[in-house]
């Protein structure tokens, strides 16, 4: 699978994570803030204005604006490490959390709040990485089990159910890890299935593009490409396309393997004279075609000169005698469509071939469909 879309996938689910985090922090200020103003209005207030601000808006407010710093600071600098970065956001909602807990002494809330961060890691992460999000929840239990012990002894509260909760928030940890785990494990195979399915698909497309011969492109690909190219009406655009001269002839007197040699050396100077982006093609037995979107027609014309001579020039073991081809060009016109531009062209080969073949016509303003009018060409 493409690594690209599971990279700006997880960066969103980061990024979220974040913005929770942040939401967090924002709305337990609010809610307290809103919370103390009602208290105040109906008289129920159980500490002064100044001492509620300090110790249960400013003190937590600051140690969570810290976290949120610390983490934003080490997410830049591990943005290269994806192991580490993944737990950044998981660990600052643990510790908002537990902030959050220790403020409002809201300490059992707090059990399935980390038990719903190992369910988040499990969505992204891998099985060794949820081993450490188990370590940061059980240790973050056990951390706020000691501020509520501090905190009974402090206020003189007796806390009689502080190790039985202990016990059931570690027994729920270890459910919601196990939980987590077979979840992870169903993802990744998942993932390994869809990867499976998704290269299966990229070879049977290349399969499809690419002409099992030659290795050049084939003709569903060619068609597909001078279709794009003519809807985008450039300026530019000459379509090339060439036939073997008496393939047929060749085939009968030497053998197939003899006229495959033929198309093995045919494709292999094209390559040379056209890139990838022209779409170098087979979309026939002996027929092939390019598609050029720079320079002059005297460039292009130039172009398949050098080309058609030097293949002409070719020597293969099983005959003396040359083997050419004829070509057509047309230059694309404002307007045309598809059919028309290689109607054109492929007239321009026909013409090619009625001048004695192993040679190169061109279609021009000045020709029309029916064959008739003046045509430039480069003979042998």
């Amino acid at each position: 699978m493409n690594s690209s879309i599971f990279d700006k996938l997880y960066e969103r689910w980061q990024s979220r994570l974040v913005l929770t985090n942040i939401t967090f922090v924002a709305a337990g200020f609010v809610c307290q803030l809103l919370g103390y103003g009602i208290s105040m209005l109906t008289h129920t207030a159980l500490t002064s204005p100044m001492e509620y601000v300090t110790d249960f808006l400013l003190l937590p407010l600051g140690c969570n604006l810290l976290v949120l710093l610390l983490g934003a600071i080490l997410l830049r600098a591990l943005r290269d490490s994806l192991f580490w970065s993944e737990f950044i956001p998981l660990l600052q909602m643990s510790l908002i959390l537990t902030i959050f807990a220790i403020t409002y002494n809201q300490f059992s809330v707090l059990i399935g709040l980390l038990c719903f961060t190992l369910f988040i890691g499990a969505a992204f992460d891998r099985v060794s990485g949820l081993l450490v999000a188990l370590f940061f929840a059980l240790y973050e239990a056990y951390e706020v089990q000691v501020f509520r012990e501090v905190y009974s002894r402090e206020h003189g509260i007796p806390d009689p159910y502080a190790s039985i909760e202990m016990v059931v928030a570690i027994v729920t940890i270890l459910v919601a890890f196990f939980i987590s785990r077979d979840f992870l494990k169903y993802q990744l195979r998942k993932i390994d299935i869809l990867t499976k399915v998704y290269e299966k698909e990229v070879r049977l497309q290349a399969a499809l593009d690419r002409d099992v011969k030659t290795g050049l492109y084939s003709a569903t690909y060619f068609n597909n490409a001078l279709d794009r190219a003519v809807r985008e009406q450039p300026e530019t655009l000459y379509l090339m396309i060439l036939d073997l001269d008496d393939f047929k002839r060749i085939n009968d007197r030497f053998g197939h393997a003899s006229g495959d040699v033929v198309l093995f050396r045919l494709a292999a100077l094209m390559r040379d004279y056209f890139s990838e982006d022209e779409c170098p093609s087979r979309f026939g037995g002996e027929e092939f075609a390019a598609i050029v979107r720079t320079g002059t027609m005297e460039e292009m014309l130039r172009r398949c000169e050098a080309f058609r001579r030097e293949f002409s020039a070719q020597v293969y073991p099983f005959t003396s005698e040359p083997i050419t081809f004829s070509v057509g060009i047309a230059s694309l016109e404002a307007g045309w469509e598809t059919n028309k531009f290689f109607d054109y062209a492929d007239a321009a080969l026909y013409q090619a071939k009625k001048q004695g073949k192993n040679c190169i016509c061109r279609w021009n303003d000045l020709m029309d469909p029916s064959g008739s009018g003046r045509e430039a060409s480069y003979d042998n």
